[in-house]
């Protein structure tokens, strides 16, 4: 694929590694965190709409995704959620937008294990809550939901779609759902905030 190689493996991240260039060079520490994260593979053609739509760089790496992501198919009947823009997790980025909106979607799933433990406040730092529940989220889809393809690695990644592999939708996709079937009337403010960019 001319300067760049597709890296595959499993969890819901995923990345492209650009070839060596004197003019492009990253340190150590910096290949160490790229190639963690280079864990799920991009299609041909999802390369070629994210290449279209400027969501790579020239270094390969994702540089923007959209707040606000259609699903085509639908997942369960939701057709769009509020996605994270950079990965949330340990040693991750965590910026805090992301933070809020996966703290934000883990208080509007409302359930009685959540209500013995407690819920994280929507702060926007990572805390042990947030990290937890992330976990718990990854454990119930691949034990108790029967999608056996998910990865239990405690990250939340920007989605591509509903799901990243086959029995593997994304986290950030689950916990809209979660979010949506609890509590849609919190949820849609929570969408139209979103889309007005006043999260």
């Amino acid at each position: 694929m001319g300067g760049n190689e597709i890296h595959g493996g499993g969890g819901e991240t995923a990345g492209i590694a650009p070839k060596s260039d004197s003019s492009e060079r990253r340190t150590r520490a910096g290949t160490r965190r790229w190639r963690r994260g280079l864990q799920e593979p991009i299609g041909a053609g999802e390369l070629s709409r994210l290449r279209s739509a400027k969501w790579i760089t020239s270094l390969g790496i994702l540089a923007c995704m959209p707040r606000i992501l259609t699903l085509n198919p639908p997942f369960q009947g939701l057709s769009s959620i509020v996605n994270v823009v950079t990965r949330v997790g340990p040693t991750e980025p965590n910026d805090p937008s992301d933070v809020k909106v996966v703290q934000a979607l883990i208080r509007m799933h409302t359930s009685a294990f959540s209500k013995k433990v407690g819920v994280p406040q929507v702060t926007g730092n990572y805390d042990a809550a947030t990290g937890f529940y992330i976990y718990d989220t990854q454990y119930f889809l691949k034990t108790k939901a029967g999608h056996h393809g998910v990865v239990v690695d405690g990250i939340v990644s920007p989605a591509l779609g509903g799901s990243y592999s086959a029995g593997a939708p994304w986290t950030i996709v689950l916990l809209n759902f979660q979010a949506q079937k609890s509590n849609p009337t919190e949820y849609a403010a929570f969408v139209s905030k979103a889309s007005a960019g006043t999260l």
